[in-house]
C-alpha cells in the first residue's frame, strides 16, 4: 500500500499523463485515497530515486469478479526500461491471487501494440440500449457484425457485445456506434489462471 506522500505523487504523475482522468473516469481527487483499503493489492506504484515515476491502478467491478486497469503512466525519463510491462505483469499476478477472472482497460491505437505485446487481447465492446435494442441486435449481428464471433450479455435495460477483434479495429467500433442505440470502443481483455487451476494444469 502506498504511503500518504507516494499517493499523492501518485495522483499528480496520472493527473499529468492523462490531464482530463478525473473528468474521464468520473473519479474526483478523493477516489484514490477511499479505494485504497479495499484495492491495495490492485495499486501498483513504481518508485525511483525517492519519488514515484510509474503506476498501474485497477478498481474492482461492481461484482467483484473482474477488474479495470484504468491508469498505466511511466514518468518520461523512465519510459522504455521495461518498467509498464513490469507493473502490468505485477497487476495481473494479484488479480489472478484474488480470483478474478479476467483484467480489462481501454487504450488508445497509438499505445495498443504495447498491450498486444504484453499478451492482452483486442475486442470491440458495444452497448445497445432503448426498447429496440433486441431488434437493433438481430441488425448488428446481419449486418455489421456479419463474419465476427461475438458474445452477449444482457443486463437489465442494455445488451453488451463483445467482439474479438485483430489489431485496434477502430473502424468497426465507428460503425457500430453509428446505429442508432449503440455505443462502441475498442478495449483490451487479459485473461487470468485461476488462483486455484493455474495455466497447464
Amino acid at each position: 500500500m502506498a504511503s500518504d506522500p507516494e499517493l499523492t505523487e501518485t495522483i499528480a504523475l496520472a493527473l499529468r499523463t492523462f490531464p482530463d482522468l478525473h473528468e474521464r473516469t468520473g473519479r474526483g481527487p478523493d477516489y484514490y485515497p477511499s479505494r485504497r483499503a479495499e484495492e491495495a493489492d490492485l495499486q501498483v506504484v513504481a518508485v525511483a530515486d525517492g519519488r514515484v515515476v510509474g503506476l498501474c491502478l485497477a478498481s474492482l467491478s461492481p461484482d467483484g469478479s473482474t477488474a479495470g486497469v484504468g491508469e498505466v503512466a511511466v514518468a518520461s525519463e523512465y519510459q522504455r526500461q521495461g518498467l509498464g510491462r513490469a507493473m502490468l505483469a505485477e497487476i495481473e499476478a494479484r488479480a489472478a491471487a484474488r480470483g478474478l477472472a479476467r483484467l480489462a482497460l481501454g487504450a488508445d491505437e497509438d499505445v495498443a501494440g504495447f498491450y498486444i505485446s504484453c499478451g492482452w487481447e483486442p475486442m470491440v465492446q458495444a452497448t445497445i440500449s432503448g426498447p429496440d435494442r433486441r431488434t437493433v441486435l438481430e441488425r448488428l449481428r446481419l449486418q455489421e457484425l456479419a463474419g465476427h464471433e461475438i458474445g452477449t450479455q444482457e443486463q437489465g435495460d442494455l445488451i453488451r457485445i463483445g467482439v474479438p477483434v485483430e489489431g485496434y479495429d477502430a473502424a468497426l467500433a465507428d460503425r457500430l456506434s453509428a446505429v442508432p442505440g449503440c455505443s462502441a470502443f475498442v478495449m483490451f481483455m487479459k485473461t487470468l489462471p485461476s488462483a486455484f487451476w493455474p495455466s497447464g494444469t
